[in-house]
């Protein structure tokens, strides 16, 4: 948030109390000025946040454009390396830290690959608690990335809500977009062991003339039901963690066009960012869950088939080997009863939603509605298993 007449400190501050306020707990800074971590991090330490670092210029972003055309080869050692040497030692066990971000949408041609492999094996011998991460697009690149940088977190981001000539407009072709991506992602990262985190879209970009008035949508503005469904069904395909881009934009146009995220050009708040609250919250339940999670076999998946509209999946906690199904809606207009075909559970089996506590037959969940582009997650077992994991769940929830 960028108030008049306040100091970058005080905008760092503003802006991690409120995200709190939103119930967000990491924050993706880039652009970042190195002069500013301190700052970003006492301010994300004060309000139960974490930071990943991304640089907006050399030596913490990697550039070969510019300037930086003819010389960012003999810069990777005179400059970066030492710089990250520096970080690494300076922020090494820093709770507050998530991870840093080198550079992001590289080509799988990059000239980078090499240099990051060096830069990520060096740092993290430093730093083994933070990850050094690429923040991917296109697949190709993550493809390469996974089978030569060794990262301990495979990263993508993706934006599939377009107005205008450059990508699919149509849900139809956004959904193929959207979820063949995350197909291909989950793949990626379930052969390489790693977690996947998706950064999806919050962002809208618009013409507009003299008087302010929008002339051209060039990426929409994602509807509250478009939001959710980026959300569920990135964990449907096995993410460990999401992120928005982004938070707020410049009040300057580009080309003549603006851009816009959870706040609008005035940083006013638009409605999907009180949504992706409301929706933070309601995951709660689930989020010290997800890193324990995988993809149950096919032998083990309770949804034998899926609704054209209602998806469901089975995973298992590879500590306990608790089951739990995740279903979600890709009807953006009307809310859907969870029609599943659902099986291979025990006779004194129930589902128990992970945000009400409340038990269901089979029967009675088919009956359970979903808000549109919504989702949940059940617990599988019987009345002791139950127990159990409410214990577990009390001792790890979100505070």
């Amino acid at each position: 948030m960028q108030e008049s007449g306040a100091s970058v400190e005080e905008q760092i501050e503003a802006t991690c109390a409120d995200l709190q306020a939103h119930h967000f707990n990491a924050l993706w800074v880039h652009n970042l000025s190195p002069k500013y971590l301190d700052a970003w991090l006492a301010a994300a330490s004060k309000h139960g946040q974490r930071i990943i670092t991304q640089g907006g210029d050399m030596p913490m972003y990697l550039l070969d454009k510019g300037r930086w055309e003819n010389s960012w080869k003999p810069a990777i050692e005179s400059r970066v390396k030492p710089f990250y040497r520096e970080l690494a030692k300076k922020y090494r066990g820093d709770p507050t830290l998530l991870a840093y971000c080198l550079v992001e949408e590289i080509p799988p041609s990059s000239p980078f690959f090499p240099a990051i492999v060096e830069i990520t094996q060096e740092v993290q011998k430093l730093d083994p608690d933070h990850p050094v991460i690429v923040l991917h697009n296109p697949i190709k690149s993550a493809q390469r990335a996974a089978s030569e940088i060794n990262s301990r977190i495979l990263a993508f981001d993706i934006y599939p809500f377009f107005a205008g000539s450059s990508g699919p407009t149509t849900w139809p072709k956004q959904r193929i977009y959207y979820e063949g991506t995350l197909s291909k992602l989950s793949t990626i990262a379930r052969q390489s062991g790693v977690p996947l985190w998706m950064m999806v879209q919050s962002w809208s970009k618009r013409r507009i003339d003299e008087k302010g008035e929008t002339t051209q949508w060039l990426m929409a503005k994602p509807s509250p039901a478009q939001l959710r469904y980026q959300v569920w069904m990135a964990l449907l395909h096995g993410a460990k963690g999401v992120f928005f881009f982004g938070y707020q934009g410049s009040t300057e146009l580009k080309k003549g066009a603006l851009s816009e995220h959870f706040r609008d050009r005035h940083g006013r708040p638009l409605d999907h960012y009180e949504e992706a609250s409301a929706l933070s919250r309601r995951l709660d339940p689930i989020k010290p869950l997800l890193l324990r999670l995988d993809l149950a076999p096919e032998s083990g998946q309770v949804s034998r088939a899926d609704h054209p509209d209602i998806h469901g999946r089975t995973f298992i906690d590879r500590d306990s080997g608790s089951r739990y199904l995740m279903v979600v809606s890709t009807d953006l207009k009307e809310s859907r009863p969870i029609q599943l075909d659902l099986g291979a559970s025990g006779p004194d089996d129930r589902f128990y939603d992970l945000e009400t506590r409340a038990p269901q037959t089979a029967v009675e969940l088919a009956s359970l509605m979903l808000e549109p582009g919504g989702g949940k997650m059940f617990f599988i077992g019987n009345a002791q298993s139950w127990r159990q994991h409410v214990e577990w769940s009390e001792k790890t929830a979100v505070r």
